[in-house]
């Protein structure tokens, strides 16, 4: 499975206003898998693709003071064509 889950931040939500829409994605796949994953679940078109990776780290708990390790993930932000949208991130006022 590539595709993990929607990213559903404040930040996030306002770049999908703009065309930018934002995934958390399998740390070992590629663009092109990415891309080809997007395209089959919500048949769109994208354009763009861009991608950011985390490494690994060590946080430590507020409620026992004891690390953690934080799992490395990888984000996609995907740029559909004009008059596409995704409509996990429609937000209704």
């Amino acid at each position: 499975m590539i595709i993990t889950k929607p990213l559903l931040t404040e930040k996030s939500l306002h770049n999908a206003a703009k065309g930018l829409f934002t995934f958390i994605v399998s740390p070992k796949s590629n663009k092109h898998q990415i891309k080809e994953a997007v395209e089959a679940q919500f048949e769109v078109n994208v354009t763009s693709l861009h991608t950011i990776k985390s490494k690994v780290r060590r946080v430590r708990s507020r409620k026992t003071g004891r690390y953690i390790t934080a799992k490395a993930r990888k984000k996609a932000i995907i740029r559909l064509k004009d008059k596409q949208t995704i409509d996990l991130f429609d937000v209704k006022k």
